[in-house]
């Protein structure tokens, strides 16, 4: 069987820490994993000479100067890019890119501020190891629903109507459904998944629809996080409803998809004291701190 594709984006030049986490990961499974970092085609090359082996490098362009050349990105992908870029608002690329990679390669994803679980946090939280531990989680789930994400703390679900879009706060006026409360720093798919494929799809729909001055309002965070959140919860709309349509209730719907995702523990005060550490994803074995590099000031200029 092949090594499962482990995916990691950074959108702008080589951090200061020279992604030391993503390289850390990358040595610790060579044998069992193979990691792919995501970056822009212009800081392709300073990547590829910061990340050592077994880190490979894939830059991609989205100045749509040519559909055809070496990792150019598709048109309507490329223009949402390009739309975020002028915004400084690079972690939505990386949400953006993550939905791309994952319906086009399969695999997994990861935030770059994330790192191996340590052995005595792994033990406390019942956590597997990374290579085996991304290999059974998705083997275990890819005969389901063929992706998943990593619940907020211990899940629940998020209300969700028809109709919402992240520049307003209407609630919308649609069909009420239930989606599972996930977040995005850990998520995977196999390649060609119809839900991450349709969640990209409403993604670059949303910001083609978004006013031009939406990233430059006070509710500039909000907006992006709703356009991932409201991306995916749109992506999972047809699959709910043929659920539903089966005669199961909108509640329990959402959780028969919630139980396809990776439980999430929250850490306790000891721990984060000791890991910095803001969440713990047991299943794959792998821990996550905020950093505050992606959702940031403006004035920044790469995540």
């Amino acid at each position: 069987m092949p090594s499962p594709p482990l995916h990691y984006i950074w959108w702008g030049p080589v951090p200061s820490d020279n992604l030391a986490s993503v390289s850390a990961v990358a040595k610790q499974y060579r044998s069992t994993l193979k990691v792919h970092l995501w970056c822009s085609k212009e800081h392709a090359a300073s990547f590829a000479e910061a990340c050592p082996s077994p880190v490979e490098v894939h830059g991609l362009d989205a100045t749509g100067a040519s559909a055809s050349a070496s990792g150019s990105l598709p048109a309507a992908l490329a223009a949402t890019v390009r739309v975020l870029e002028e915004n400084k608002a690079y972690s939505a690329i990386k949400d953006v890119l993550m939905l791309y990679v994952l319906v086009t390669y399969g695999g997994a994803y990861l935030d770059t501020t994330t790192a191996a679980m340590p052995t005595p946090l792994r033990l406390k939280h019942g956590g597997d190891t990374l290579d085996g531990g991304i290999s059974s989680a998705v083997m275990g789930m890819r005969n389901l629903l063929g992706f998943g994400f990593a619940e907020i703390g211990f899940g629940g679900l998020r209300d969700f109507r028809e109709g919402c879009v992240p520049w307003s706060p209407s609630a919308g006026s649609g069909t009420p459904l239930f989606t599972p409360s996930i977040d995005y720093w850990a998520a995977w798919s196999v390649p060609g998944n119809a839900v991450i494929g349709a969640s990209l799809d409403w993604y670059m729909k949303l910001v083609k629809a978004m006013p031009g001055d939406a990233l430059q309002s006070k509710r500039r965070d909000s907006i992006i996080g709703d356009l991932i959140t409201l991306s995916v919860q749109y992506g999972m709309a047809p699959l709910l409803k043929e659920k539903i349509k089966d005669g199961a209730s909108a509640e329990s719907a959402a959780k028969l998809i919630a139980k396809q995702m990776w439980t999430a523990a929250v850490l306790d005060a000891t721990d984060y004291e000791t890991y910095h550490a803001n969440f713990v994803l047991p299943p794959i074995g792998m821990i996550k701190w905020h950093k505050g590099t992606w959702r940031s000031a403006a004035k920044k200029t790469a995540t």
